[in-house]
């Protein structure tokens, strides 16, 4: 039963992946200035073009660096190209799932094949996840100081939609950080949410929340495993924190890079940082595989006055195909490799 549901569960994901892409394709397709868009595509400037898929692997790149390091003072010797693997399908994983939720138990499983044990694979892909959202707290915290009342001014109506998304952000941050300082008090409010969504029927049977606080105390150890490590290695994990900054900087600049390309250069590298940062929060908490829907409707609200007419369609298809459906065509072909070499694995183990 759990099999069938785990095959309809990933193909309701994929068929909504393919309906997004039918959507975007449509709305380009019914746009009165389709003609403009494919000589928008026709004139794009090759160099620029290059710098953001070169940019896309460096956040790539600097993601494996991240699990490296980590793995570093967790682990032992874990390789560039194990690390490169692994943060590909934690990416791959997180955009099929809403959330993003599949990427880091997944992450665990393929760590596992490579010889790492759970706990310790938990532990790094723990730490990498509270260091991410440290960084995504610190990034965000300084672009709102340098530019909040501009971007107050310009988005109002999306202002607070950015605004929750960086509470929600330091609110997982606070939460990770009190289960090493007082475990009593997250498992006390965890259970006392449990209980409610009992009372008003969310949680339809006992089971299921004892399911739902067995996944809370484990989620919750993890956690606490976590910030012990971080707690016994402060400066390897703020260097850590370093490489997460880079390499959400490199995420941020893919926007930038287009903007160049389609021939623009009015708007400098510091405004889009800035604004690419805000569509993300914006965004981050909308429970839809890789933020599909939102992430297109965000850009088009947030970039309509930077990328004017035919443009910002073409645009957006760039930005979306880049930071969303290329790890789509990379993750599983990386997943399908990995699964071949399990199975002949397995299959010599048997014949053994």
């Amino acid at each position: 039963m759990d099999t069938k549901k785990t095959k309809r569960t990933a193909l309701f994901r994929y068929l909504y992946i393919g309906l997004t892409i039918i959507v975007i394709l449509l709305i380009g397709l019914l746009d009165p200035n389709f003609e403009g868009m494919i000589v928008a595509l026709e004139t794009l400037n090759p160099t620029w073009f290059c710098i953001s898929f070169f940019v896309l692997f460096m956040y790539w790149l600097t993601d494996a660096f991240l699990i490296q390091h980590i793995s570093s003072y967790m682990y032992g010797k874990y390789s560039v190209a194990k690390s490169l693997k692994i943060g590909l399908i934690g990416l791959y994983y997180g955009a099929l799932t809403p959330s993003a939720t599949g990427g880091q138990p997944m992450q665990v499983v393929y760590m596992r094949r490579d010889g790492i044990g759970t706990g310790t694979a938990t532990g790094i892909i723990g730490v990498k996840l509270v260091v991410y959202q440290a960084s995504l707290c610190a990034i965000s915290i300084v672009f709102l100081i340098l530019s909040g009342a501009w971007y107050y001014a310009s988005y109002n109506q999306v202002f607070w939609l950015t605004l929750i998304g960086l509470v929600v952000n330091i609110a997982l941050v606070a939460i990770i950080s009190l289960s090493l300082f007082n475990r009593k008090f997250i498992n006390k409010c965890g259970f006392g949410i449990i209980r409610l969504l009992e009372k008003i029927r969310i949680l339809k049977s006992e089971e299921k929340a004892e399911k739902m606080r067995a996944s809370f105390t484990q989620t919750m150890n993890e956690f606490h495993e976590s910030m012990s490590y971080i707690v016994k290695h402060k400066f390897k994990v703020f260097v850590s924190f370093l490489i997460s900054v880079i390499n959400l900087l490199f995420l941020f600049a893919i926007p930038y890079c287009i903007y160049r390309a389609m021939g623009f250069s009015e708007h400098s590298l510091c405004f889009l940082l800035p604004l690419q940062t805000f569509l993300y929060l914006a965004v981050s908490f909308i429970p839809t595989p890789g933020s599909s829907g939102a992430s297109e409707g965000g850009f088009y609200l947030f970039y309509g006055n930077i990328f004017p007419g035919e443009n910002l369609f073409v645009s957006m298809l760039l930005w979306r195909f880049l930071t969303y459906y290329a790890i789509l065509f990379v993750g599983s072909g990386i997943v399908l490799v990995e699964e071949i070499r399990d199975g002949k694995r397995k299959k010599r183990l048997k014949e053994k």
